[in-house]
Parts: C-alpha cells; sequence; structure tokens
C-alpha cells in the first residue's frame, strides 16, 4: 500500500514538473481566426507581428485567398539552435464552396453551416437582382426624359 502511494505521489510530481517546465499549453489565441476568409485572417496575423502558416488545406474549390479558416492556434518554432524563429500563426483552411451543389462540393445543406452560408448567398443574389433593376429602370427613365426633351 505503502509502495503505491509512494509511486502515485511520484507520478503526480513528474507530471507537475512537466507542466512546470512546458507549460500546459497556450488556452488563449485558438481559433481567434475561425470563420474569417484566409486574405482576412492572415492580414490580422502580419499585423499581430506573427507570420501566418497553412497547417491543412481541405478542398480546391476556392483560391487560397478565399478559402475560410476552419481553425487556428499559436505555434511557437525553433531552429536547429533551439532560438525561437518568431512567432507563428498556423491556419487550417476549408477551401470547398461555403454549402453544396451540384457542380461544387461544400457544407451540407443539412448542417446548420450549408443553410447559413446558403440563406446568405440567395439574400446576396437578390440584393443584387434588385439593384440591377433599378439601375435599369433608372437608365430606361433617363432615356425616356432624354427623348422627350430633345423632340
Amino acid at each position: 500500500m505503502k509502495k503505491a502511494l509512494v509511486r502515485g505521489g511520484a507520478v503526480i510530481s513528474g507530471v507537475a514538473a512537466l507542466f512546470a517546465v512546458f507549460g500546459c499549453g497556450p488556452a488563449s489565441a485558438v481559433n481567434e481566426y475561425k470563420g474569417m476568409t484566409y486574405g482576412e485572417a492572415s492580414g490580422q496575423i502580419w499585423g499581430s507581428g506573427a507570420r501566418p502558416v497553412i497547417a491543412s488545406r481541405q478542398g480546391t474549390y476556392l483560391s487560397t485567398y478565399n478559402c475560410i479558416v476552419s481553425g487556428s492556434h499559436k505555434a511557437t518554432l525553433l531552429n536547429s539552435s533551439g532560438s525561437n524563429r518568431g512567432s507563428v500563426v498556423m491556419v487550417d483552411l476549408n477551401c470547398n464552396y461555403p454549402f453544396a451543389t451540384a457542380n461544387a462540393p461544400g457544407n451540407s445543406l443539412a448542417s446548420p453551416e450549408g443553410r447559413a452560408a446558403r440563406e446568405q448567398a440567395e439574400e446576396q443574389y437578390a440584393q443584387q437582382q434588385a439593384a440591377a433593376q433599378a439601375a435599369q429602370a433608372a437608365a430606361e427613365q433617363a432615356a425616356a426624359d432624354s427623348a422627350a426633351g430633345g423632340g
């Protein structure tokens, strides 16, 4: 019984020593850039004095600049002599289309992400159509006014 207690105490002491030496890992800045495009995130990362590094990439439909950051975390990299090479933020990219279509892979429309992306795309399309119709109506009105004034 005494040996088990001594071993347990040694294990706990060893784990505590490991945490003291290596830390328990960064609790902040995990997924800080999630949901942004890589272009937006990399600009913010460079602005904070760090360097963005692509850790993983899923899909090939979107250009890298337009890929969505699905995860991010800070990483401290050491060179061969053990010196810190500077602050690095590792980013995971999703380069699929925001929602699945017949011709493009993406989030399922059954998922909350896919539904939200589809609704946003439909809303944006409706706004573009309304703006185009308003511009066409204004052009037709200007042409009618010009014809009425010139005749």
